[in-house]
This record gives C-alpha cells, structure tokens and sequence, in this order.
C-alpha cells in the first residue's frame, strides 16, 4: 500500500503538480491544481491517494482565482510517506522516479503536458535529458518516439504509437479525462480515427 501511495505521489507531482517542503517544520506537501471544470479528476486523484494509504492523509482544499475565466480548484497534501516522494523526484525527472510512478505516471504525464498533432502526438519538456527518460520509459512499453527536438525538446510519438500508447494508458486514466486520449478532443486534432 506505502509503495502505491508513493506511486501515485511521483505520478502526480513529475505531471504538474508541486512536492515540495513547507513551513516552519519543512514538512512534505504535494499540490495539485485543477481547473474548476476538471474538478472530479482532482477529487478521483485524492480518492486514490486516500486509498492507497491505511493511515490518515492531511488534505486541504480550496479555490483560487485562474487567469482565465475559470478558478482552479487546489488540494494540498500531507503524509509522512510523502519523503519517499521526495528523494525520488529530487532531481526532476528521472529513469528511477518514472519507474516509480509506472504507467500511471505516465498516463498523468500525457493528460498535463500531452497534445496531439498532425503526426500522433507530442510532450514538450523542460529540458532534453528529461525527454531522453520519457523516450526511454516509452520504449520500455515499446512505444516508438522519435529523439528529442533539439530546440524544443518534444518527443514525439507516431499516429501508430499513439494508438498502442492509448490503448496502455486507458486502464490508468479517470473516465472524466479520457477524452484526452482521442484524437480531436482539446488535446488535438480529428485525425486518427479507431480510439474508442
């Protein structure tokens, strides 16, 4: 149980969210941001933390005004086991926190920084060693993706591979943000067709 709450910990914090030491004590927190519209994602994110653990789980919620027209619902929370978390994603993204995280972080790596275009799909990052290890852990599922963009650092992922690499990630992916997975959803653009 302590090993998939800290699964689902790196998951979520290498996808957006913010694991980090706060307060006097410097005690670990995870922070995770949703729009208001993607509300029932963040409450299945916290269902699955709060199940994955047998002891009690610090979390607290509010609202705080987005840049567009919608707020952006925050859960912040708090475990002990959260440490484990830590060490593991102290360097950013590494081959050890991705393999930590397993499919489902990379299922929440696609659903926050995923997009689909004309030729499959791509994840933009931060840096290309980073890209290097989410190459790396697609090839571990035998997901063909292309070397990093010098420039940019996308990976990007064949119309093929996209196929195989939503029919991996469905099981992992809460029913209200699946249409991440298709093609033609804000993610992208109606091109593939046979996801469904």
């Amino acid at each position: 149980m302590t090993a998939q709450f800290v699964s689902l910990a790196v998951g979520y914090s290498l996808a957006g969210g913010q694991l980090r030491r706060k307060g006097a004590r410097q005690r670990p927190w995870l922070e995770l941001r949703r729009l208001e519209t993607e509300a029932s994602y963040l409450e299945h994110q916290l269902r699955a933390l709060r199940r994955a653990v047998r002891q009690p789980i610090r979390v607290d919620t509010d609202m705080v005004p987005g840049r567009g027209y919608y707020d952006i619902c925050r859960a912040r929370i708090h475990s002990p086991l959260l440490e484990r978390a830590l060490e593991l994603t102290a360097n950013g993204l590494t081959d050890e926190a991705l393999q930590a995280a397993g499919v489902r972080g990379l299922a929440c790596l696609w659903l926050d920084s995923g997009r689909w275009s004309r030729d499959g799909g791509e994840v933009p990052f931060a840096s290309r060693s980073d890209a290097e290890v989410f190459r790396t852990a697609l090839h571990r599922l035998q997901i063909p993706a292309a070397p990093p963009m010098v420039r940019h650092h996308l990976v990007r992922i064949s119309p093929m591979g996209m196929r195989d690499l939503a029919r991996i990630l469905r099981p992992h992916v809460h029913r209200s943000m699946r249409h991440a997975l298709r093609p033609g959803s804000r993610h992208g653009m109606q091109l593939l067709t046979g996801l469904r």
